[in-house]
């Protein structure tokens, strides 16, 4: 009989295993595509903008000074870049 402690350790080992698997095959996707590169692909820039809060709730954009980011196209972020669909959020970045 399997007692539940064992089972408990056999699926947190599991698990485990499961987004190291995960990772590794992202992270090893990322680098063949960083070396047979296409246009935006792995890495993509994005283009956002800066917000202040106002006093009366609103928010303040500043359109006429927009930011660059650069993001990679993965899972997981890779080369120090946060991934596309992290970054993409939103395109307004308020400032506190």
């Amino acid at each position: 009989m399997v007692q539940p402690k064992e089972l408990l350790a056999w699926s947190v080992g599991i698990v485990m295993a499961l987004i190291l698997a995960v990772y590794a095959s992202d992270f090893l996707w990322f680098e063949y595509r960083k070396w047979t590169p296409k246009p935006n692909d792995p890495l993509e820039s994005f283009t956002f903008y800066y917000a202040t809060p106002l006093k009366n709730g609103r928010m303040e954009v500043f359109y006429d000074q927009p930011q660059k980011q650069t993001c990679v196209h993965a899972l997981f972020p890779h080369a120090g870049y946060n991934p596309c669909w992290y970054v993409r959020k939103s395109d307004i970045k308020p400032i506190e």
